[in-house]
């Protein structure tokens, strides 16, 4: 059976998120380099609407 371990990271949360998006790739692809893959990408935003941080949630396979 495969087996998988998980990271979360988020982007912007103590900055404004223009910023952080351009943060987000280079952090990626040295993850990707790593072996982990994204799974998914979601934005948290504030009451009014706007888009507080982005989150992404990474896997990688683990050896038996």
């Amino acid at each position: 059976m495969e087996k998988f371990e998980y990271q979360v990271l988020e982007f912007g949360k103590s900055s404004f998120v223009t910023q952080a998006i351009k943060d987000i790739q280079p952090a990626l692809n040295r993850l990707g380099a790593e072996g982990w893959e994204v799974v998914s990408m979601i934005t948290i935003n504030f009451t009014n609407g706007g888009t507080r941080s982005i989150v992404a949630t990474l896997k990688r396979k683990i050896g038996d």
